[in-house]
């Protein structure tokens, strides 16, 4: 005689509903920090070059950062990332 998991235990959503309901504070899943950076955005043409930098010093600085603060999921940015990044988002593209 051969048993089916999901007939003698239900299956995974199930389970997990079941979970759910006896500890609803607990967390099973891990969530992503979503950490916004607050790059500048040129208000004119004159405002621009100042925007650019304050975003290369800012994405410069959260490269640095060690582990999964990095805000690349962890990785470090090239230059030419930082660049690219800290130019559309001064232009506000």
């Amino acid at each position: 005689m051969v048993l089916n998991p999901d007939e003698v235990f239900g299956t995974t959503s199930e389970r997990m509903q079941d979970l759910e309901r006896s500890q609803p504070n607990k967390c099973w899943r891990k969530k992503k920090k979503l950490s916004a950076m607050p790059l500048k955005k040129a208000k004119s043409k004159s405002e621009l070059q100042s925007a650019i930098s304050a975003n290369i010093r800012e994405l410069m600085a959260d490269n640095k950062k060690k582990g999964k603060e990095k805000g690349a999921g962890g990785k470090a940015r090239s230059k030419k990332q930082i660049l690219a990044i800290a130019i559309s988002a001064a232009k506000g593209k």
